[in-house]
C-alpha cells in the first residue's frame, strides 16, 4: 500500500535501465547515438545492395 501511495505521489526511484540497449539510448550523448545509428544504416544498406545483386545473378532479366 505505501509504495502505492509513494508512486502516486511520484515519490517511487526512478526505473532501472533493464538493457545495455535501453541504457545506452538513456546515457550516450547525441553525437555516440548519432555514429552508432549511421553505421547501423550503412551495414543495412550494404545487405540490401548485396541481395539485390544477388537476386540478380540468379534471376537475369
Amino acid at each position: 500500500m505505501i509504495a502505492k501511495i509513494k508512486s502516486l505521489l511520484g515519490l517511487k526511484r526512478t526505473k532501472q535501465h533493464k538493457t545495455d540497449f535501453s541504457n545506452f539510448f538513456c546515457t550516450a550523448s547525441s553525437g555516440q547515438k548519432k555514429k552508432l545509428l549511421l553505421e547501423v544504416v550503412r551495414d543495412a544498406n550494404k545487405d540490401q545492395r548485396e541481395l539485390v545483386k544477388s537476386y540478380n545473378r540468379t534471376n537475369p532479366a
